[in-house]
């Protein structure tokens, strides 16, 4: 696929990246394949040996070089929100300018909002690599945050790591948030149905009980109106592409927009 130079964001924002090489197979989905493989992929795209551990490893700060430092400056005025996730956020194998959280920035701009969006999505991020990242943010403070979207816990699920270690993980991300005066914007995360009923419901319910636990704002699905349809996603089955981050992008939007001008009205 031919790549277009990548452009400079025109509003006030800063992408945290760490790209994960492109899974160069080719596949044909149904709606029920793309749901049964996406634990394949999703583990296959996350080198355990390299970048999965750097991610969730003992070393909670990101790497200077993963820094966009060609993002604009972030300023002292408006609302900055933080979104912390995986590769679903970083937009992978897309340029920056491309993912749900940069489409968001360009939704408030158009509004005539300040708001500065920082893209923290990490690809094959767990629950554990974002609350590390998460501790670093708060005590290096490289901006001052109002907002957290916490989109985490897929790669949890598709892993087989204990929910209950997911949910404490969140709850913990969520309380150190609290204590600094940042209001959470809770996304949730569905895993393929072919983990079983009790699995997927019992993970579905580590959203459902953080949202009542800390009475969040939530969006249900980060990924509703494009999981498994195949022209929104890249040809991993997972991943959306441009067309299903402007989806993503609106749902998330909808769901942001009350927040911030709350904030703003403060």
């Amino acid at each position: 696929m031919n790549r277009s130079p990548t452009h400079q964001n025109t509003y006030s924002a800063q992408n945290l990246t760490a790209r994960e090489t492109t899974i160069g197979h080719n596949y044909h989905h149904t709606p029920l394949m793309i749901w049964i493989s996406i634990a394949f992929f999703m583990l296959a795209g996350c080198d355990f040996s390299s970048s999965a551990s750097e991610i969730i490893g003992s070393g909670s700060q990101p790497k200077s070089d993963a820094v966009n430092n060609d993002a604009a400056p972030l300023t002292d005025t408006g609302l900055t929100i933080l979104f912390l996730g995986d590769s679903l956020t970083e937009g992978y194998d897309l340029f920056p300018e491309q993912s749900y959280p940069s489409l968001v920035g360009e939704h408030f701009k158009a509004d005539g909002k300040k708001v500065t969006i920082v893209n923290a999505g990490i690809s094959g991020d767990t629950t554990l690599g974002g609350l590390n990242r998460f501790k670093w943010y708060l005590e290096n403070k490289p901006y001052s945050v109002n907002i957290l979207f916490l989109a985490l816990g897929a790669n949890d699920g598709l892993r087989g790591l204990p929910l209950a270690t997911a949910y404490q993980n969140l709850r913990e991300i969520i309380v150190l948030a609290k204590k600094n005066n940042i209001k959470v914007v809770l996304a949730g995360i569905e895993v393929p149905p072919n983990y079983g009923k009790e699995y997927t419901a019992n993970f579905r319910n580590i959203y459902n009980s953080l949202q009542n636990e800390y009475s969040l704002t939530r969006m249900p699905f980060l990924l509703k109106d494009v999981a498994g349809i195949a022209e929104l996603n890249l040809e991993d089955g997972i991943h959306p592409n441009a067309e299903g981050y402007i989806i993503i992008a609106k749902n998330v939007y909808a769901t942001l927009k009350p927040v911030v001008e709350a904030n703003l009205s403060q």
